[in-house]
């Protein structure tokens, strides 16, 4: 009987503790490995996610992510997990693997969402300045990888500027669940929990509330649409940073009856929120390949966002189902949204044809084209 390939995947982003991307990915990861016959193993901050396909090693929770790249290694050399085939970290979650490689891990793959030079061009200058020790980090981190998965073009060409070789970059592009957001998922949600009237049109947002998303700009472009779609809300899904920020700027414009933040929802309820919305926006500088397009597509959503948010995915057809958009050009990004909406049928229809092909089935057996190009066999 072929022996099972042993992968340990070291996240300090995963279920249900989760803040974003990197966490569903590397839960997709560690379930569907499982499924197709690898012997998983999962070093995260909280053993609350336990499974009976794959072992869970929790570090304890880390105030930065340093502190859990040291714990991560120090709990795999403490835990005497044994040998492994692959160790598959997330950003710089391993760095300390890679700076001190065990001799019980044969291989080393790294995963980059959106490196650190991808969000340097959105943070000011004193975020710039604590930046530049990580952007170190994160070239040590993908030097010493055996192969880098890239989730999209733009993230490639971004480690490419790391004057890594070519031959070791792979782009996988993220997948979801593409039937868990079908038309079968009931609608009335947001409708119900806001109180709102059948003829409104909602504007969803789902992330995190950070600068580098610019949520600020969605709330100061609804603000300008509000006089001519009076039926017209935005729902805003997520935590972070800028939340109270936010809420004020929303409360200054007199808009809090119109803008609603609904906090922090679970990934599995997610598909009710976009089943209930009419359309998706995302304006972010300085992204890797969001899951939240792929979810909205598949949910039948239009789509508004900067071509910095798509990472050169494809998951956007400008004038087919939604339309990019210049941040620093409010009327042009009013007269899309509005465009959205008039021909809203059609865009929804072809944004569900593209969501289609970006499945968690083929993400997944891309990474196995990785693994195997490792030569473990």
């Amino acid at each position: 009987m072929k022996r099972k390939i042993s992968v340990c995947i070291v996240s300090n982003d995963f279920p249900p503790n989760i803040v974003g991307g990197q966490g569903i990915y590397a839960r997709d990861l560690a379930e569907n490995l499982s499924k197709k016959g690898f012997e998983i193993k999962v070093i995260v901050p909280s053993d609350d996610h336990l499974s009976k396909d794959y072992m869970v090693y929790a570090t304890g929770r880390a105030s930065n992510p340093l502190k859990f790249c040291w714990l991560a290694r120090k709990k795999l050399m403490d835990s005497k997990i044994g040998e492994i085939d692959i160790l598959h970290g997330n950003g710089i979650n391993h760095l300390f693997f890679c700076l001190f490689k065990p001799k019980s891990i044969k291989k080393i793959i790294t995963t980059t969402h959106n490196t650190y030079l991808q969000r340097f061009t959105a943070k000011n200058l004193i975020w710039k300045i604590l930046y530049i020790p990580f952007i170190l980090l994160e070239k040590i981190t993908l030097t010493r990888s055996d192969k880098i998965i890239s989730v999209s073009e733009a993230t490639k060409k971004s480690v490419l500027n790391y004057r890594i070789s070519l031959s070791k970059v792979d782009v996988v592009l993220n997948g979801v669940d593409f039937y868990k957001f079908s038309s079968n998922v009931p609608k009335g949600y947001l409708r119900k929990t806001l109180k709102l009237s059948s003829n409104s049109k909602i504007m969803l947002f789902v992330g995190r509330l950070e600068k580098r998303k610019n949520v600020r700009f969605v709330i100061n472009l609804f603000k300008y649409l509000s006089r001519v779609l009076p039926q017209l809300h935005c729902v805003i899904v997520g935590q972070g940073g800028e939340e109270q920020n936010l809420k004020k700027l929303t409360e200054e414009l007199g808009m809090k009856s119109r803008i609603h933040f609904l906090g922090y929802i679970l990934n599995d309820d997610l598909p009710q929120v976009y089943r209930d919305a009419d359309l998706f926006i995302l304006p972010s500088r300085g992204e890797g390949f969001p899951f939240v397009l792929i979810e909205a597509a598949c949910s039948s959503l239009p789509l508004i966002a900067t071509k910095e948010a798509t990472g050169g995915s494809g998951i956007l057809k400008n004038g087919e189902n939604g339309y990019f958009i210049d941040t620093r050009n409010l009327d042009n990004a009013a007269l899309k949204l509005k465009e959205c909406l008039l021909d809203q049928k059609a865009m929804s229809k072809k944004s569900r044809e593209i969501g289609k092909y970006y499945s968690l089935e083929t993400s997944i057996r891309r990474t196995i084209e990785v693994y195997k190009s490792l030569g473990l066999d």
